[in-house]
């Protein structure tokens, strides 16, 4: 981004800078010294903040806030998976018909991968630490259904 006087300035919009205006293509027609020479510096952007953790950079969101919003999502994912094989223990409820081992399998797997995930969650000190673990600790990963 091209920055000048601590201000950033667009490309290809027309600009004001230090009384002088200039036209929207100036930033794409000028050299590097007529940038220099008319106080603009070229700045790397910043990098993007995480807007599921942060507010802005340096501005964390409410950790206990963050903490129920991502127990309530493993919640919600693992009742989703869970609502696929349902009519398994509904049909053992209404005509005693086994659930098959693998149902109960997948059905047990499902609520000790989300268990221990609120537990991760839960133990998360800082939005930095939920944050790391949201991204790289494999909370998307969930047992496969047997078919």
């Amino acid at each position: 981004m091209f920055v000048a006087g601590g201000k950033v300035i667009p490309v290809d919009v027309p600009f004001t800078l230090n009384g002088l205006h200039f036209p929207a293509n100036w930033l794409r027609l000028s050299s590097e010294e007529d940038k220099k020479a008319a106080g603009i510096s070229w700045q790397p952007d910043p990098e993007p903040v995480d807007q599921r953790f942060y507010w802005d950079h340096g501005i964390p969101k409410d950790l206990k806030d963050l903490k129920k919003q991502w127990i309530a999502q493993q919640k919600q994912t693992a009742g989703t998976l869970l609502s696929s094989t349902d009519w398994y223990i509904t049909r053992q409820f209404e005509t005693s018909l086994d659930v098959p081992a693998e149902i109960l399998d997948y059905r047990a797997e499902v609520r000790r991968v989300s268990g221990e995930r609120e537990v991760q969650i839960a133990a998360c000190e800082s939005v930095g630490d939920l944050a790391e673990l949201v991204t790289n600790g494999g909370l998307e990963e969930w047992p496969q259904q047997p078919e």
